[in-house]
């Protein structure tokens, strides 16, 4: 059973996804994930939940098992969006955290794969990651973020707040 937070979630095709649909520099944004998961590279179909844990992304079962365990509670800052601006509130941390404007495109997309066990065949993704806009550190208590102008009118935008570089998530919204 999914936590009740999971009535929320947005799955983001990011990584070797994201390189795969023609997005500039954006492979390289997984990589820290992989490398606070202890492994040597990015694979699909991989499903990394929250920055903590991972699975293969074609087995519903295991997908719903890491989601309650990796569930991120209510502990994250408050995110908020408006005119034009993103503000975090909540308590004082001992490290940064990095906060991103996620950019990505909601429709459903046909991929070429290139390698792995779906080489040669074409598949479809949904919410591919086009865009990461890093808007700056957050250390706790109250900030405001500028969100730089807006992208294509068909993307939508979330916000991910994370542990330093690569670390789990420790709040996100959609904007």
């Amino acid at each position: 059973m999914l936590p009740r937070s999971a009535t929320t979630i947005t799955a983001l095709a990011l990584g070797v996804v994201m390189a795969a649909a023609g997005s500039v520099g954006a492979a390289d944004r997984d990589h820290p994930v992989v490398i606070e998961l202890f492994q040597s590279q990015v694979w699909t179909p991989q499903v990394v939940v929250n920055g903590r844990i991972d699975t293969v992304g074609t087995r519903r079962g295991e997908i719903e098992q890491v989601i309650a365990k990796a569930d991120r509670g209510l502990g994250g800052p408050a995110v908020s969006a408006a005119g034009g601006r993103v503000t975090l509130n909540g308590a004082a941390r001992t490290s940064p955290a990095e906060v991103w404007l996620v950019r990505y495109d909601p429709g459903i997309i046909q991929v070429p794969i290139r390698r792995g066990e779906n080489g040669g065949k074409t598949l479809p993704h949904r919410n591919v990651v086009r865009e990461l806009v890093k808007l700056g550190d957050w250390s706790g208590a109250r900030r405001d973020y500028v969100l730089p102008r807006a992208g294509p009118a068909n993307l939508k935008s979330a916000i991910l707040v994370q542990q330093g570089r690569g670390g789990g998530a420790i709040a996100a919204a959609r904007l």
